[in-house]
């Protein structure tokens, strides 16, 4: 019942190519990124989560500047 349901849930909200083609009213153009960082996860069960929050916050600045075109300058 639930893979049903699923199955669904994800043809109804997929996008057509014929939608995608013609375009979308309410659609908006947006940039995803991925990390893997070696050793974070050991890292996250060593120190606490402030301070894992901490590097994920400095994380995101870096990669903030390099979208600005900051980095190494």
């Amino acid at each position: 019942m639930f893979k049903q349901q699923l199955l669904e849930l994800v043809r109804s909200e997929m996008v057509s190519q014929q939608e995608l083609q013609s375009g979308l009213p309410d659609a908006e153009t947006i940039n995803v990124s991925f990390s893997d960082l070696v050793g974070f996860t050991r890292m996250g069960e060593e120190l606490p989560p402030e301070e894992i929050g901490r590097v994920a916050g400095r994380l995101g600045e870096l990669a903030a500047d390099v979208r600005r075109g900051r980095y190494g300058s």
